[in-house]
C-alpha cells in the first residue's frame, strides 16, 4: 500500500505547489508634474509601494524602472499617455495610466528657498515645486501658480520675502517672468520679547547708507535690513519700534510692514506737510527686513526708527 506524505496509507493523491502564491496587487497611482512648457523636464510619479519595483512604459519606446522618473527636453511628441506597474512579492499588478500635456513656449522658472531657525516645507499648485526637495522648477508662460508654507512640528511660518508675496498665507505668483521667493520658518516656541538700549536705526535726513538717506519720495517704498543692526539678531520675528516722520513737503502717511511683499492698506503715521509726527508700532521682520512706504501723492518725506526690542 502506498504511503503519502503525511505517512497516511492510502493512494498518492498529493498536491504539490511551486513558486508564489499570487493575490491580487492594486496598480499605483499614475501621475505627473504637468503641463510641460516645450524643453523643461517632464516629471512622473507613482504613488510608494514598499518592496516594489515600479516599470513604466510610454510614448516613443519609453521605459524605466524608476518610481518617479523625469524626461529632459519635453518636445510636443513626447506628450502622450504613460502607464506604470509594479512587481512586489513576485506578483504583478495592472497599469495605471497619466496623460502628459507639453504646451509651446519656453515657459518660466520659479525657485524657491527657505531661512528661518524653523523648517517646513513649500509646495506648489499646480504641482512642481515640493521643496523640501525640488525648489525649482518650469510653469507654462503666464499661467498662475499657488505657493503654500507648511511648517514642520516645532516651526511656523514667519511669511514670505519677494515676488509681492507677504503675510503667512498662501501666495500666487504670475509666472510672465522667471520668479524667485523665499519661504521664513521660525522656532514655534512662544515669541519673548528683549529690551534694548534705545537705538536709532534709520535716519533718512541725511547720509548714504543703506539705513540713512535720500528722503522718501511719494509713493516710494524702501526696504531696510534689522537684523544684525542695533543688536536685534537674525532670528528675531518682530522689533518694537517709534517712527518719526519729518520734514514732509507735503501731506500724507507713510506704513511700516514685514519683508519686502505688497503693501497692507494700514496705516502707521500720518502728517501734515511741515509737520513732525512720531508713533510707537510692532513689526513683524521676514527675512530680517521690514519694509517702509511713503503714501504722498507728492514730494518727500524723511523717516527715523528707533528700536527698544524684539522679539524671537
Amino acid at each position: 500500500m502506498a504511503i503519502d506524505a503525511f505517512g497516511v496509507p492510502g493512494s498518492l493523491n498529493d498536491l504539490w505547489v511551486f513558486g508564489t502564491t499570487c493575490t491580487a496587487v492594486a496598480p499605483p497611482t499614475a501621475g505627473n508634474l504637468g503641463p510641460f512648457p516645450t524643453g523643461w523636464t517632464i516629471r512622473l510619479t507613482a504613488s510608494t509601494v514598499a518592496g516594489a519595483t515600479y516599470l513604466w512604459t510610454g510614448p516613443n519606446g519609453f521605459t524605466s524602472a524608476v518610481q518617479n522618473p523625469t524626461i529632459p527636453n519635453a518636445t510636443m511628441a513626447k506628450a502622450g499617455d504613460y502607464s506604470v506597474s509594479l512587481i512586489v512579492g513576485g506578483c504583478s499588478s495592472g497599469t495605471s495610466t497619466t496623460t502628459v500635456v507639453v504646451v509651446p513656449g519656453t515657459g518660466q522658472s520659479l525657485s524657491v528657498s527657505k531661512d528661518g531657525a524653523g523648517a517646513g516645507t513649500v509646495s506648489s499648485q499646480p504641482a512642481g515645486i515640493a521643496c523640501g526637495d525640488v525648489c525649482s522648477e518650469g510653469f507654462p508662460g503666464g499661467s498662475l501658480v499657488t505657493l503654500t508654507a507648511t511648517p514642520t512640528a516645532g516651526s511656523r511660518f514667519a511669511g514670505w520675502v519677494g515676488e509681492g508675496c507677504f503675510g503667512s498665507g498662501s501666495c500666487t505668483l504670475t509666472m510672465d517672468a522667471t520668479r524667485h521667493v523665499s519661504a521664513s520658518f521660525l522656532l514655534s516656541a512662544g515669541a519673548g520679547f528683549f529690551p534694548l538700549a534705545p537705538c536709532r536705526v534709520v535716519d533718512t535726513r541725511s547720509g548714504t547708507s543703506p539705513w540713512s538717506g535720500p528722503a522718501l519720495d511719494a509713493g516710494a517704498v524702501r526696504a531696510f535690513e534689522m537684523a544684525g543692526r542695533c543688536g536685534i539678531p537674525v532670528d528675531a520675528s518682530a522689533v518694537a519700534v517709534n517712527v518719526t516722520v519729518t520734514n514732509p513737503t507735503t501731506g500724507g502717511s507713510v506704513a511700516l510692514y514685514p519683508g519686502t511683499g505688497l503693501t497692507p492698506p494700514t496705516d502707521t503715521v500720518f502728517f501734515a506737510a511741515g509737520k513732525t509726527r512720531a508713533n510707537n508700532a510692532t513689526v513683524g521682520l521676514v527675512g530680517g527686513l521690514l519694509s517702509i512706504a511713503s503714501r504722498q501723492e507728492t514730494g518727500t518725506v524723511d523717516v527715523i526708527i528707533d528700536v527698544s526690542g524684539y522679539y524671537r
